[in-house]
């Protein structure tokens, strides 16, 4: 039976074929009650060429519904996750660092007893001349350890071998695990502070557990950490005193943060939303540092003051130091981007400078 799509997003309805003179014959009614007469019964040779539907008309599309877990009607630590899935930055966990390094010490002492007492094997067979073939052929070894073996020797160098493989084989994938974990990203102060504050004022945990915040050094993300700038810092903090206004839910609350949860002291923002006015906010910022003193030296200029000069470089170091100050609390450049920003910024005003003072010569 051949599948067909229908108007149903990822669903599909059976086609059967059939022969190519009742390629125009169609079903007359859309029932799962009555069944198609068998291929076999219309006694003409069949085709895979022409299909015929099962349905005379498809149904109508329906929108997907979105489904969404709310915080407020859990408990325990069914609540605890749905909190900490709400957003990226919330989903703390311990990597448990002591216990990881815990098990890799103890393995590497164990692997290195084998080790020594594999090179006793090794010392030994070497001083005696009967046995040094053991260190030269693999498969003289494995004999002479069956032999042992059936003796009652029960350690031998193959089997100090194959304790070893597998001691390596639980280092390795540990260490490689470990090294995984120590590559999350840390948490961030916003995110920390989030999750912590709201543990402590729901308690959804009882017994040890409830103390996994505490290991504030021994928490991963496993979303990118909301390392904001001091401007979003600050957006953050006027956000939960301005958000009753409308304009201010519907763009930094979707709907689908605020069905998660109707608890007041709980404010869920958009990260990328909270980000993307504070760049239009920084790049305003950028263009006032770019026009005021534009302003300000065309008025000292064009006003012929003895100490226009004096007045405009000061005017210029003054907005250069306000400039660096904004670059480095309100974005997050680093220190070679700040450096390249302000020469630029110095660069533009110095040539405006030097254009007018020849204008003025001339």
């Amino acid at each position: 039976m051949n599948m067909a799509p229908c108007a149903y997003e990822s669903s599909y309805f059976p086609v059967f074929p059939v022969p190519s003179n009742l390629k125009r014959l169609w079903l007359k009614e859309p029932s799962f009650a009555k069944a198609c007469p068998p291929l076999g019964h219309l006694g003409v040779p069949m085709t895979n060429s022409t299909l015929l539907p099962l349905f005379r008309q498809q149904p109508p599309h329906l929108p997907p519904r979105t489904q969404y877990l709310s915080i407020d009607n859990l408990d325990g630590l069914p609540r605890l996750a749905a909190f900490q899935t709400a957003l990226p930055y919330l989903s703390l966990y311990r990597r448990f660092g002591y216990l990881h390094a815990r098990l890799l010490v103890d393995l590497q002492h164990q692997i290195r007893e084998l080790e020594n007492r594999l090179l006793k094997f090794d010392k030994y067979d070497v001083g005696q001349d009967g046995n040094r073939l053991r260190i030269q052929c693999s498969m003289k070894d494995i004999e002479d350890s069956e032999e042992e073996h059936g003796f009652g020797i029960e350690i031998n160098r193959r089997q100090c071998l194959k304790e070893l493989q597998d001691r390596l084989s639980e280092y390795d994938d540990l260490l490689i695990k470990t090294n995984t974990l120590a590559s999350f990203n840390r948490p961030s102060a916003y995110g920390y502070a989030s999750v912590r504050n709201w543990i402590n004022d729901n308690r959804p945990l009882r017994g040890l557990g409830r103390d996994f915040i505490e290991w504030k050094e021994d928490l991963v993300t496993l979303g990118q950490p909301c390392e904001w700038a001091l401007l979003d810092k600050l957006l953050m903090m006027l956000l939960p005193k301005i958000e009753r206004w409308p304009i201010i839910e519907s763009i930094f609350r979707p709907r689908d943060l605020r069905r998660k949860t109707a608890d007041p002291r709980v404010h869920l923002y958009c990260p990328a939303r909270v980000e993307f006015v504070a760049s239009i906010l920084l790049t305003l910022l950028i263009c006032i540092l770019l026009i005021i003193p534009v302003l300000v030296l065309f008025h000292l200029n064009a006003a012929n003051r003895t100490n226009a000069v004096r007045d405009s470089v000061i005017v210029l170091s003054v907005f250069v130091f306000v400039f660096v100050v904004a670059m480095s609390w309100f974005t997050k450049a680093r220190r070679s981007d700040v450096f390249a920003a302000s020469a630029a910024y110095t660069a533009v005003l110095v040539v405006f400078i030097s254009s007018f003072l020849e204008t003025k010569a001339n």
